[in-house]
């Protein structure tokens, strides 16, 4: 849903850097996309409001 509320229409700024959006995650599959997936959903976790 960032990654949809980052783009036109809605135009929002959101808090999530380039290194966890919704791309880093289109581009990868099998163990990589687990590892990378579980990294992602551990570190936005500690942030507020995410």
């Amino acid at each position: 849903m960032a990654g949809e509320y980052s783009r036109p229409p809605h135009n929002r700024k959101m808090p999530i850097t380039a290194k966890y959006n919704w791309e880093t995650l289109t581009n990868k599959s099998g163990d990589e996309l687990e590892v990378h997936y579980n990294n992602l959903l551990k570190e936005l976790g500690k942030e507020k409001g995410i």
